[in-house]
C-alpha cells in the first residue's frame, strides 16, 4: 500500500527528531518497571496518588500486564502474534500512522493501530505526538497483529 520513497521519508523523519532525550530514556523506563512492579505487587507509597491533570486511571482500574522491552517485543513479534503485550516508548504520528520507538534516534518503528482507542485518547494522540521534532512518551497495551500489512499492535489502552 505504501511506496519505498513514503517509507523512507518517514525513516529519514523519524531520525530527524533526535533530542536529548534519547539519553533519559532508559531511566524513565526503569523507573516505569519498578512503579508497575510496585503496583502489580500491592505496595504503596504516600506519594502514588494520581496527580491532578493526570488523566490516567489509576492503576486498580488496569489490568496490568507485565511491561516487555521493545527490542524483545521486536525480536518476538512473529512468535507474540494475538498476544497482549504491554510496552513503553516514544510515540510518534505522523500521515495516519502512529509508530513506537525506543528513543528518538530508533530507526525501527513499531507501527501501531490506534482505531479501536477512544475518540479521547486519540485526539490526545494529535495533539500531543504530531511534532516531527519532538515525540511523546507513552505506554501501549493491546494485541500483537497485522497493521497495514505488518506485524504491528492494535492498541487497546494507552497511558501518558
Amino acid at each position: 500500500m505504501f511506496n519505498k520513497e513514503l517509507v523512507m521519508l518517514l525513516l529519514l523523519l523519524t531520525l530527524s527528531a533526535c533530542s536529548k532525550e534519547a539519553d533519559n530514556y532508559q531511566s524513565n523506563q526503569n523507573s516505569n518497571v519498578f512503579e508497575a512492579e510496585r503496583l502489580k505487587s500491592g505496595n504503596s507509597t504516600e506519594n502514588s496518588n494520581v496527580q491532578a491533570g493526570d488523566t490516567t486511571p489509576e492503576a486498580p482500574e488496569l489490568e496490568l500486564i507485565e511491561m516487555m522491552d521493545i527490542d524483545d517485543l521486536r525480536l518476538d513479534m512473529e512468535s507474540l502474534n494475538d498476544k497482549e503485550v504491554r510496552v513503553r516508548g516514544k510515540g510518534q504520528y505522523m500521515m495516519d500512522i502512529f509508530m513506537l520507538t525506543k528513543n528518538d534516534a530508533d530507526m525501527n518503528p513499531i507501527i501501531i493501530d490506534i482505531s479501536r482507542l477512544e475518540r479521547n485518547d486519540r485526539k490526545a494522540i494529535l495533539k500531543n505526538c504530531s511534532d516531527v521534532m519532538r515525540k511523546c512518551e507513552v505506554t501501549i497495551q493491546g494485541t500483537v497483529g497485522d497493521v497495514s500489512f505488518q506485524p504491528g499492535i492494535v492498541a487497546e489502552k494507552i497511558e501518558w
